[in-house]
């Protein structure tokens, strides 16, 4: 098996996630669902922080390997990032311009696209908006995170190179986390129940730092120092109390998950199935809600009438697996026919620009 076979598993397991939860926002779910076994679902949203996790540790692996080997390294890091991602962005808010504000008559409707909301979207900046961080397309705040985090790897890589700088790194950012939103919170930009208070950069950056320091674990064997591992429990704590959001104990909870499948990639997380699905978990998130939406247009978001617990798990699963199945058929075309090829420009844009230099 691979060596880094876990890591695709984990993407897997993290699109897994979102689909569990997204799912259950569709059809007859809550109202008849018992409470352990919603919030067992409610769960699913952390696998955007599984993302996130697993985002920091192969960026670190990739570019300290490619850092000694290329002359242009934070170039071309940049360059393959984009052409990494930004393909089937733009794919995705084509669709769903079409989807949320086009409809049947593009020409008559193109009045009703929100303009503004397309450009910050275009630029991967709408989640620097309370407003608009993920109004225009579903999911997008994450993308937006995660092309703003990249901004910043080539520094981390530079000064983090150590398992206790990742710890201090999760201090820092945990500490800018609080200081930040308490003085947001003040100041009346946005309150507790706001979904930017969790969604932001700013709150993401001690996940990504996690990812970092499983980096370290992981591949360099790497023990922290336990006192400053009692420091950043204190500091969870802290912003629990404050915010009243479980984001840093969970995401340690997964990091752990994340550690523990790297020692021990066991099948029932390390297989065929799930190595596909994480393979084409990028194209299958930004696919899955338009699947969801057609699912509810064709009346299929429901097979029964719902009369009792029994038949609305049922319902639910059916939902799942139709979403999972259809999800990732069209993202193994769109990895085909999107994906790889806007990898492939990416390269050649690298090698172009290095001999022209």
């Amino acid at each position: 098996m691979p060596r880094y076979n876990y890591i695709t598993a984990i993407r897997g397991i993290a699109i897994l996630l979102v689909l569990m939860v997204h799912t259950a926002y569709n059809g007859s779910y809550f109202k008849y669902i018992p409470v352990f076994l919603s919030s067992i679902i409610e769960f699913g949203k952390y696998g955007v922080q599984l993302f996130f996790m697993a985002s920091a540790f192969t960026l670190f692996l990739s570019f300290q390997n490619r850092k000694e080997k290329e002359e242009y390294a934070i170039r071309n890091f940049f360059i393959r990032r984009f052409f990494r991602i930004a393909p089937m962005w733009y794919i995705g808010i084509i669709y769903y311009t079409f989807q949320n504000y086009l409809g049947t008559h593009p020409f008559l409707n193109i009045n009703k696209i929100p303009w503004h909301e397309l450009i910050l979207n275009g630029l991967f900046i709408n989640s620097l908006s309370p407003k608009y961080i993920n109004s225009f397309m579903p999911g997008s705040w994450s993308i937006s995170v995660e092309m703003l985090f990249y901004l910043v790897v080539p520094f981390f890589v530079l000064y983090i190179s150590n398992i206790n700088k990742a710890i201090y790194l999760f201090i820092g950012t945990t500490l800018l986390a609080i200081i930040v939103n308490g003085a947001l919170l003040y100041k009346g930009v946005f309150t507790l129940n706001t979904p930017f208070l969790y969604l932001w950069l700013i709150n993401q950056l001690p996940v990504f730092s996690i990812g970092i320091f499983i980096f370290f674990y992981v591949e360099h064997n790497q023990l922290p120092n336990y006192t400053l591992i009692g420091g950043c429990i204190i500091l969870c704590l802290l912003y629990f109390f404050i915010f009243h959001i479980p984001l840093l104990f969970v995401s340690i909870v997964l990091a752990i998950f994340f550690a523990f499948l790297s020692k021990y990639p066991i099948l029932m997380f390390v297989n065929k199935i799930v190595l596909s699905i994480g393979e084409w978990s990028y194209s299958i998130y930004i696919i899955h809600i338009a699947v969801l939406t057609m699912l509810n247009r064709v009346g299929l978001a429901d097979f029964f009438n719902v009369t009792n617990t029994s038949i609305a798990i049922l319902n639910y699963l059916i939902r799942f697996l139709i979403l999972v199945s259809v999800s990732s058929i069209i993202a193994f075309i769109a990895n085909k026919l999107i994906e790889r090829p806007g990898q492939k420009l990416g390269k050649h844009l690298i090698a172009v620009m290095n001999k022209k230099v």
